[in-house]
């Protein structure tokens, strides 16, 4: 059984190259378009929306003034 596998392990490969690189192809334009989302709004205070990426900034803002 394994013979016919390592005889035949070129082709195997090929197949398997194109299996994986348009599926990374696939991810990797989701993730460009997803890059440009504003992120998703954790809290709004009248018209105000704070969105999750704010937040993380200013909480490492606090953080690092307590640090120092």
């Amino acid at each position: 059984m394994f013979d016919a596998i390592r005889n035949k392990s070129r082709i195997l490969m090929g197949v398997l190259v194109l299996l994986i690189i348009p599926s990374f192809v696939l991810f990797g334009v989701e993730g460009y378009n997803n890059r440009d989302d504003r992120g998703a709004v954790v809290a709004q205070i009248g018209d105000l929306e704070i969105t999750q990426q704010q937040w993380d900034a200013m909480h490492q803002q606090e953080v690092d003034k307590i640090r120092a």
